[in-house]
């Protein structure tokens, strides 16, 4: 990722390039502020929101925020002491600058694609509405709700009492076995998981979290011991979002644990846009319509354009394997639903894809390069061969999927983006 930080103090600036770098993240360092931002393209822009910085952070922000090319995401930044506000939505997401290493670099990932993902709601909602659709209004979330597994601790307390405070409720689940029945049966906002005493299962549960597709996301807090460095590096592996040790004051841990509730929310609100579009405009095949597609992949390419942001196409054609029996018309549309639907569960929320042609499935990839499509295209590819699909067990059969990936050049739109993105499954480019 090309990342900035940016700060109006030259030693602070350096220092958040420091901290980045040994966790193996490389940053380009600015002071001060820009008032053009000459051939500098960020995935990500990284600002001083320290104490003494905050008001010049929310300033910069609310700049970036309005220039062509704005970057992919931004952050605000602070050691763990100096926590969020309860209210900064002008940037797109706060890091703990001290966090253990690995931390860092997994938050800014995840606040990256969610930020990529907002940029799609709003442009497919400009689609929908070209193309003269409503989108009702997504319905209003309730309270927050987090569980906590493992012996009652002084934090515990105070999360009860913090998450009171916001009308929300904290569950308590003091074994494990309980706290996985509570996972399984609710849904929550955050999961606390105390290892001061037993690790190992606290360990086991936090890697079991990020195994599961539902509760991938959660937010995950880990209580242990001062010193305990071998918990913090297994909690880290498994995914864990924040550390937090056994002595420490649990008010600054508590502030840092709501913001990513925050942003979790408002992130579960844009995949319930997205999906709610999807839904407005969807062919038989579940996926989006084709003139959908073909309206959006036009305005997908102009803002890939205007924020120097990659775009990439993926084509699946749909073929009987050599020596297959020929399918009925019936037999063939009835996999070729079951085909896209499958292929739409295996894709980004955030990832357009339609059907065109009778037989070829093509996803549009915001923000995501030639290799990314790639490994997009191999794992779709791969779950089609493992299935009996690829077995001829139905009606039709074996199937396999060829593919083609390509990614927007300068100056194409995206019609051409598409059309390069078919040609190889046209005679004329199969002899080219």
């Amino acid at each position: 990722m090309r990342i900035s930080v940016r700060s109006p103090d030259a030693r602070r600036a350096r220092s958040l390039q420091d901290a980045l770098a040994t966790g193996g993240i490389e940053a380009v360092a600015i002071v001060g502020p820009m008032t053009a931002r000459t051939q500098l393209v960020e995935d990500i822009a990284i600002l001083d929101a320290s104490p003494a910085a905050f008001r010049w952070a929310e300033g910069e922000a609310s700049r970036l925020a309005r220039v062509t090319g704005r970057p992919g995401a931004i952050v605000a930044a602070s050691p763990a002491a100096d926590p969020p506000p309860s209210e900064a939505n002008i940037f797109d997401g706060w890091i703990q600058i001290d966090a253990p290493e690995g931390v860092i670099e997994r938050e800014l990932v995840t606040i990256r694609r969610r930020a990529a993902a907002r940029e799609e709601l709003m442009l497919r909602l400009k689609t929908a509405r070209a193309l003269g659709v409503a989108t009702g209004p997504l319905e209003r979330s309730g309270s927050w709700r987090a569980l906590y597994i493992g012996e009652p601790s002084p934090f515990y307390l105070a999360q009860e009492r913090a998450l009171a405070a916001a009308g929300g409720r904290l569950e308590a689940a003091f074994s494990s076995f309980m706290g996985f029945d509570y996972l399984h049966e609710d849904r929550f906002d955050a999961v606390t998981l105390n290892a001061t005493n037993d690790a190992t299962t606290a360990l086991a549960l936090c890697g079991a979290l990020r195994r599961n597709a539902r509760l991938h996301h959660l937010p995950t807090a880990m209580i242990v011991r001062r010193g305990d460095e071998t918990t913090v590096v297994g909690a880290v592996d498994r995914g864990a979002s924040l550390i937090i040790h056994a002595d420490q004051a649990p008010e600054p841990t508590i502030r840092w644990l709501f913001e990513k509730i925050r942003r979790g929310r408002r992130h579960a609100r844009v995949e319930a846009g997205l999906a709610a579009v999807g839904r407005s405009q969807s062919s038989p095949s579940g996926l989006f319509a084709e003139k959908f597609f073909d309206n959006h992949i036009a305005r997908l390419s102009d803002a890939a354009h205007i924020n120097s942001r990659p775009l990439t196409i993926v084509a699946l054609r749909m073929t009987l394997a050599p020596g297959a029996r020929m399918p009925t018309e019936a037999a063939w549309g009835r996999n070729l639903n079951q085909i896209s639907e499958l292929a739409g569960r295996l894709v980004r929320g955030a990832d357009t894809a339609t059907v065109m042609d009778g037989n070829v499935i093509v996803v549009a990839l915001p923000d995501a390069n030639l290799q990314e499509g790639r490994r997009t295209a191999e794992r779709v590819s791969g779950v089609v061969e493992c299935t009996s699909f690829a077995s001829g067990e139905g009606d039709a059969g074996p199937i396999v999927l060829e593919h083609s990936v390509v990614e927007l050049v300068a100056g194409e739109s995206g019609a051409g983006l598409k059309a390069r993105a078919l040609e190889p499954f046209h005679p004329r480019g199969a002899l080219a």
